[in-house]
């Protein structure tokens, strides 16, 4: 698995993981991966459309899964602090 995350700004980084994917299953031997990218741009989708699987290919021809979820941070809710670091304890 490989996450990635799209952040404000950038290129979709769909390309960029995939090869990246393709990079580890090379030294890993598995025949198949995922791709997970977390959407952070504020001009999220429509929610109905902000995550969902579909199938992709590597540069050398694997058949992987891409999962795309969005993380809306327009307006956070006050009562729940960001999440850095890991998880509030």
């Amino acid at each position: 698995m490989e996450p990635k995350v799209w952040r404000p700004g950038a290129d979709d980084p769909k390309p960029e993981g995939l090869a990246q994917l393709d990079r580890y299953l090379d030294r890993l031997a598995p025949a198949t991966g995922v791709l997970v990218i977390f959407g952070r741009r504020p001009e999220a989708p429509p929610r109905r459309e902000r995550g969902g699987f579909e199938q992709a290919t590597t540069p050398s021809g694997r058949q992987v899964t891409v999962l795309r979820a969005w993380w809306v941070t327009q307006s956070p809710s006050p009562s729940v602090p960001p999440l850095r670091g890991g998880l509030p304890s």
